[in-house]
């Protein structure tokens, strides 16, 4: 037997494993990621590493010493696709399969994806793994006009720096103000200030209809009411959806 097997290779995923190990755990810990990395902070992708100030080894929780003298068995770029609880063995995406005396899910989530017309041009971006941020970076460096889609952290986060590299930015919100899902009004309005004074426009009561693009990448995003505004790179925060 396995031992125990954790799905899922990120914060909660990574935390169990170390607290197996530190509670005094001897068995067999196998931890299961579907990116090829390991396990890694994501708070300094929006912000730090996409300016540059930080680098993808200086954002893991661990070197990869760790889980060899832990020892904890990665198996990276893979997904479970089916449990068989009864047999207590995992399928995994590369045809292999893994028994196990305890499963841990800690799958996380992933982005909500835009359902409007041309949301899979090019230069439509989501942020949240390691690889979208490397994306994301990439396109920036030519990119001059950046709409953002969503006034919640990560699109706050990206817009700052974005600003900060010299790009022009405006922020779409649906609703009447930014974060209004998760604080209070007198912070939505400090957040809006800070971020004009950087630059940044923020638009509210502006919802995405359709995104526009000239030969396969996108060029602009229409509104509901009307407007079409130019961009070059467009990046979603509007959400996740659990991994289930």
């Amino acid at each position: 037997m396995a031992g125990v097997v954790i799905v899922g290779a990120g914060q909660a995923g990574y935390q169990c494993a170390e607290s197996l190990r530190r509670e005094g755990y001897e068995g067999k810990i196998v931890l299961v990621g579907d990116e090829p990395f390991i396990p890694y902070q994501r708070p300094p992708l929006s912000k730090d590493y996409l300016l540059g100030k930080t680098d993808a080894e200086r954002i893991q929780y661990r070197p990869l010493a760790f889980f060899e003298q832990s020892p904890v068995e990665l198996r990276l770029d893979t997904s479970v696709v089916s449990i068989n609880a009864d047999a207590n063995r995992l399928k995994l995406s590369d045809g292999q399969s893994l028994s196990y005396e305890a499963l841990i899910l800690a799958t996380g989530a992933r982005v909500r994806k835009l359902s409007i017309k041309g949301a899979d041009l090019e230069g439509v971006c989501y942020l949240r793994t390691l690889k979208d941020v490397d994306d994301i970076g990439e396109r920036l460096q030519s990119a001059q006009k950046v709409i953002v889609i969503g006034a919640g952290f990560i699109g706050l986060e990206f817009a700052a720096v974005a600003s900060k590299l010299g790009k022009s930015v405006q922020v779409l919100e649906a609703m009447d103000r930014v974060m209004a899902r998760v604080v209070e009004p007198e912070l939505s309005q400090f957040f809006t200030q800070l971020h004009q004074s950087h630059g940044v426009e923020i638009i509210c009561h502006a919802q995405a209809d359709e995104l526009i693009g000239e030969a396969g990448h996108v060029s602009g995003v229409k509104t509901a009411d009307g407007r079409i505004l130019a961009a070059d790179l467009v990046v979603a925060g509007i959400g996740v959806l659990p991994n289930m």
